[in-house]
């Protein structure tokens, strides 16, 4: 009689790894929809910190941001709303979303200003102005890349994409 060797057979062990490679299979698409539901969650993060930018700089200017494209650059102009929310902890960053960057074809080279994936409303200089319509947008999303229309941020700081209005 012969002892047996401990350990695993090559059909085992072929059957192990083939089940382990169907999982792997079936998890890639769940994974991949996470990435993407993390990246939209990401996107409104940043219209939210923009409106609670934007409600710090009402309370301490009495006025929205009076900032035209008339004859700026789109450069220009992105820069002049970097600068406008530096103060109140808005970054170059806040202004893009995760979802457009990942399907823009031209990098942002280094050095210079960065995309900005976010458009502000435009308001009257009066301090109460940008509250008095509850559904004109304070700053939304140029691109639909989430699936449901662009996203927007209201005044009273919620965020909804366009097909859910």
């Amino acid at each position: 009689m012969r002892k047996r060797a401990a350990g695993f057979t090559l059909t085992e062990l072929v059957t192990v790894i083939a089940i382990i490679g169907l999982l792997a299979l079936l998890l890639m698409p769940a994974a991949a929809r996470i990435k993407l539901y993390s990246q939209r969650v990401r996107c409104m993060s940043n219209l939210r910190s923009l409106h609670v930018a934007a409600s710090q700089y009402l309370q301490e200017y009495q006025s929205w941001p009076q900032i035209t494209m008339s004859s700026n650059s789109e450069a220009d102009y992105t820069a002049k709303w970097i600068a406008i929310f530096q103060p109140f902890g808005i970054t170059a960053k806040t202004w893009t979303c995760p979802s457009i960057q990942r399907d823009a074809v031209n990098e942002t080279p280094s050095g210079s200003i960065p995309q900005r994936d976010y458009a502000a409303g435009t308001f009257g200089t009066g301090r109460m102005t940008p509250f008095k319509w509850s559904t004109q947008p304070w700053f939304f999303e140029l691109a639909n890349v989430h699936g449901k229309g662009n996203l927007i941020v209201f005044p009273d700081g919620s965020v909804k994409a366009l097909d859910d209005i």
